[in-house]
């Protein structure tokens, strides 16, 4: 139950990948350029594309150096996968097996078709978070008064958010004669009318 995320090969084949992407259970990860258009190995075997033209990464004799290939492309999805493993274990202390990694994987609104007709589905970090996150959020809110028909009374707000991964909580308290956005506070005070919304960012 390892995601296991491997180099296509860079021969161009429309047909083949390399060893060992071509094992079973492998993940096999293709390469696309800043424009989304393949490049290298590409056929029906591969699971997944993401970038793998003009990346910037370490050198082996030292340093960096500008590089081209699958061996760019994969490093990418490995770490989408790690990411979305330490995600679920915050969230509700389990492992993601290999099948929910490929299904998140494969939740992305781009998808591109290769001159062979082939559809190739490139790797979102962003949608695939949002697939594996069944976690709603958690918040209190406290009013004093309850009442919000006084409008000569102070009214005062607390509130509480909890979820995975919180980074702020954006609060929108609108009122007759306005409107107020404040994030990252616990407390509000105002001498309106108003209607309040929780919105997790």
């Amino acid at each position: 139950n390892i995601t296991v995320t491997v180099s296509s090969g860079n021969h161009g084949s429309t047909t083949q990948i390399a060893s060992p992407a071509c094992v079973k259970n492998a993940t096999a990860v293709g390469a696309v350029d800043k424009t989304n258009n393949l490049q290298f190995n590409r056929n029906k075997l591969i699971d997944v594309v993401s970038p793998g033209v003009e990346i910037n990464s370490t050198y082996y004799r030292g340093g960096y150096l500008i590089l081209d290939g699958t061996s760019m492309a994969a490093p990418h999805v490995a770490g989408i996968v790690a990411l979305l493993q330490q995600y679920k274990q915050e969230e509700s202390n389990r492992v993601l097996d290999k099948d929910e990694i490929d299904a998140a994987l494969k939740t992305s609104d781009k998808i591109i078709t290769d001159v062979t007709g082939l559809n190739y589905t490139r790797i979102n970090i962003n949608k695939a978070l949002i697939s594996i996150d069944n976690k709603p959020p958690t918040f209190t809110i406290n009013i004093n008064p309850i009442s919000l028909n006084l409008s000569s009374n102070d009214v005062s707000i607390n509130f509480s958010a909890i979820d995975t991964n919180l980074d702020n909580v954006l609060v929108n308290v609108s009122y007759p004669n306005g409107t107020l956005i404040t994030q990252s506070s616990n407390n509000l005070d105002f001498t309106e009318r108003m209607q309040l919304c929780i919105f997790r960012t």
